[in-house]
């Protein structure tokens, strides 16, 4: 099966305080080391990168000279991120048979881990990464100033990207979608009713959101040989 990687970037870093994915960590955005490991993978052979319109010529041309040879397209993004996915899904040339969308301020994703989540999708429709969590966890009431239950942390995985899916699976749960507000593909598909496999995710493959994050991020990846 032809696998392809679909990088979504087209948030506006409101937690960040910036747009995270379009600051440098070295010569390159953290979009763009985001793309390495999709790059260096042998099992991937195209890339998407979902982005601001008005970001695409840049990014064409910094893709093009960090040497990722694989891309496809540059697209823009929807409003949400839901309605992002839906258009780098689009835009995946059709040969492709398993889609892996991953978000662009998850820059420390390995090889390792988009093989067990694509190797996954293929035999079971749909995978997620995720990590035990160590914390209490407790969920409240609408208003949340009450208690409603303890959760058992021993059945709860915090959730990864990439998200892997066979694309007949993603693209019939997209279509069936009820609401453009999920902030989880995989969420898509379960609400249809199929299978979603849980594979094993990775404590470094953290997500970039605060503006300390960010700043140890690049620090991080600008220390690294692409």
């Amino acid at each position: 099966m032809s696998w392809a990687a679909v990088i979504l970037a087209g948030g506006r870093g409101s937690r960040a305080g910036r747009a995270k994915q379009f600051e440098r960590a070295g010569q390159w955005t953290l979009l763009t080391h985001a793309c390495f490991p999709f790059q260096r993978s042998p099992r991937v052979s195209g890339i998407v990168v979902v982005c601001p319109l008005d970001a695409h010529e840049a990014m064409r041309l910094e893709l093009a000279a960090a040497g990722i040879t694989k891309l496809k397209a540059v697209v823009a993004g929807g409003d949400t991120r839901h309605l992002s996915s839906r258009a780098g899904l689009q835009a995946v040339p059709s040969h492709f048979d398993v889609v892996l969308i991953h978000d662009a301020a998850r820059p420390f994703v390995t090889t390792m881990m988009i093989e067990r989540v694509g190797k996954a999708a293929v035999e079971r429709g749909a995978a997620v990464p995720a990590i035990p969590v160590t914390d209490s966890l407790l969920s409240v009431d609408s208003d949340g100033s009450d208690v409603e239950e303890y959760l058992d942390r021993a059945r709860v995985r915090s959730v990864q990207t990439p998200q892997g899916f066979r694309r007949p699976v993603i693209e019939a749960a997209f279509a069936a979608a009820q609401s453009n507000g999920y902030t989880d593909d995989a969420w898509c598909v379960r609400e249809m009713g199929e299978p979603v496999a849980v594979v094993e995710g990775e404590t470094g493959n953290r997500k970039i959101t605060s503006s300390h994050e960010l700043a140890a991020a690049l620090n991080e990846l600008a220390k690294r040989d692409k």
